[in-house]
């Protein structure tokens, strides 16, 4: 192998945390649960609440314009019960120490959910890119 084709294959699987999916603002549009009389939206619990996800590592979230939680967190991956690859995010705050959530993105939707590693009777939450 040429080292050019060599060189390629090592700056196309590098990865910059700045170009990471998950960073950047995202709005809360849905709590779903396994019962639809209880989804929350900010329209049901008067709430906005604004992700931001920076690519240094922290992570801020706003509840009606006011800084509600401020923390670190850290992108890893699972292996779901069907096989599948699970994004994770571990994220520590001043409440919580090593916590994780598992979440996909999808076009502009965040959702963070414990059902996408197969388990049963898990919550989602929506978020939309800012």
């Amino acid at each position: 192998m040429s080292l050019y084709i060599f060189l390629s294959i090592i700056c196309a699987c590098k990865k910059d945390s700045s170009q990471q999916p998950i960073v950047g603002e995202w709005v809360w549009y849905l709590n779903r649960t396994n019962n639809p009389y209880y989804n929350t939206t900010p329209q049901s619990t008067g709430i906005t609440e604004i992700l931001k996800i920076q690519a240094n590592g922290e992570y801020n979230v706003l509840i009606n314009n006011q800084i509600e939680n401020t923390g670190t967190y850290k992108l890893t991956y699972e292996v779901a019960n069907n096989g599948s690859i699970v994004n994770k995010i571990l994220y520590t705050n001043q409440r919580i120490i090593d916590s994780v959530e598992y979440y996909v993105i999808q076009n502009d939707t965040l959702r963070f959910s414990w059902g996408l590693i197969g388990s049963v009777g898990s919550r989602s939450r929506f978020y939309k890119r800012k």
